[in-house]
């Protein structure tokens, strides 16, 4: 037992020494030790309060949507101006002049560049049929002629400059033209249609498209004629006349008459142009048609433009293209339904440009709080870029061309990149330009 009780004195001096460093390391370690749980129990608990914390969802990643033909199309831009893909048309500030008074104004382009705008006017009772000129390309117009005057039922006025054999020439202006009893109903319907070999100075009657009884056709009347020149496949030149034909007062058609001799006689039968199914009642009517082409085959298409009643018993815009020249017609597609619950659209006619692009021109009350139609209407206008595989992209935002009251516009192409629409105010028959920018 003695010996571990004694030691050498060098052993005595190493002891201490060694001992005081072993302690420090167990100090530094148990020091090190505790600084390591409390780091690991303020991560502990600053990770649980970071996980009980909401964290944000993630959000679906934005992807490109294909333009879509709106059948509640948007509010109009508030430039005035519609955007449509690569395009801007952007309505002119002048308001033109067209007439001293009148009203459902159409544009004509004859061979010699000028312009001749055939409206209504109401003179002491009787309705007659006025033309003005413009030789500056719609800039500004002056009164030039009267095709007719009657004190029944005169309206529709529409213009078309057509070739005469044997003759220079020769203008068209076809119109609804109809007699009435002493009770101010009509008696008889009538499409007439007058001539002009002198570049519209001065008028002749040429005959009568289409006509029927009132008796005969239990009141169901004929209206707003359009014409359009074109030809047979053996390129025999002929002018084709449509017209709407009431069937009842839900149901209406687009008719078609021929002439082959620059509007003096006319075919005898009918034919409905593109008739809607023999089960539904629809009121398809004031057609326009507009020749182009389809983009992606390049062949000739024609676009006819229309009012229905599909959203029955309001109004609103379709069209349909043909390939073969109107003689037979693809499905409907929509161009424009009014914003709104139990709003219209309707009176549309249409314009194709050289470089393919269409404007129609149209009237709806969308915008207004009194629904009165169609005394309450404004004037608008959407766009496209043409036809592209039997279908057209509409443009989303109308152009409103006047505000209402404004009724009964036509449309003409004045240049590649602008078209002029017409319409009547306030008896006042006006126009403006719009210009693709």
């Amino acid at each position: 037992m003695g010996r571990y009780v004694s030691s050498s004195p060098r052993f005595k001096r190493f002891l201490p020494i060694r001992l005081r460093f072993i302690i420090l390391l167990l100090i530094m370690a148990g020091i090190g030790h505790k600084l390591m749980s409390h780091v690991r129990k303020h991560l502990d608990s600053s990770g649980s309060q970071e996980q009980s914390q909401p964290q944000p969802q993630p959000q679906p990643q934005p992807q490109f949507q294909p333009q879509q033909q709106h059948q509640a199309p948007l509010h109009p831009t508030p430039d005035g101006s519609n955007a449509h893909r690569s395009h801007t048309w952007t309505l002119s500030s002048d308001v033109i002049p067209l007439n001293q008074g009148g009203t459902y104004p159409r544009l004509c382009r004859l061979s010699d560049g000028s312009l001749l705008c055939v409206v209504t006017r109401v003179i002491e009772g009787m309705h007659v049929l006025k033309v003005s000129r413009s030789t500056d390309n719609g800039r500004s117009f002056a009164p030039y002629s009267e095709i007719t005057r009657g004190r029944g039922d005169v309206d529709n006025g529409f213009l078309l400059e057509v070739p005469v054999p044997g003759q220079g020439p020769t203008v068209l202006a076809a119109f609804r033209n109809h007699a009435r009893g002493p009770d101010g109903k009509p008696t008889h319907f009538r499409i007439t249609v007058c001539n002009s070999t002198d570049g519209g100075r001065t008028w002749r009657f040429a005959s009568q498209a289409a006509q029927q009884s009132a008796a005969a056709s239990n009141g169901m009347g004929l209206w707003e004629p359009f014409m359009r020149l074109t030809s047979t496949p053996d390129g025999v030149p002929y002018v084709q006349l449509t017209y709407s034909g009431e069937l009842a007062k839900n149901d209406q058609e687009t008719f078609a008459v021929d002439s082959f001799d620059g509007g003096v006689t006319w075919t005898k039968d009918p034919k409905c142009l593109r008739c809607h199914h023999h089960t539904e009642n629809l009121r398809d009517g004031m057609q326009g048609i507009a020749k182009t082409w389809d983009a992606s085959t390049g062949r000739e298409a024609l676009v006819m433009v229309f009012e229905t009643t599909r959203r029955r018993p309001h109004f609103s815009l379709e069209y349909v293209v043909s390939y073969d020249d109107g003689q037979s017609w693809g499905e409907r597609g929509v161009v424009y339904v009014p914003r709104g619950d139990k709003r219209n659209a309707g009176s549309p006619q249409i314009a194709a440009c050289k470089g393919g692009k269409l404007a129609v021109v149209f009237m709806t009350d969308e915008d207004v709080e009194e629904k009165k139609w169609p005394a309450r209407a404004a004037v608008k206008a959407v766009f496209a870029d043409g036809v592209n595989q039997g279908k057209i992209r509409w443009s989303e935002h109308p152009v409103l061309i006047h505000p209402a009251p404004a009724h009964w516009p036509g449309v003409l192409c004045t240049a590649e990149d602008e078209v002029m629409a017409v319409y009547e105010q306030h008896g006042k028959p006006l126009g403006r330009l719009l210009h693709v920018q």
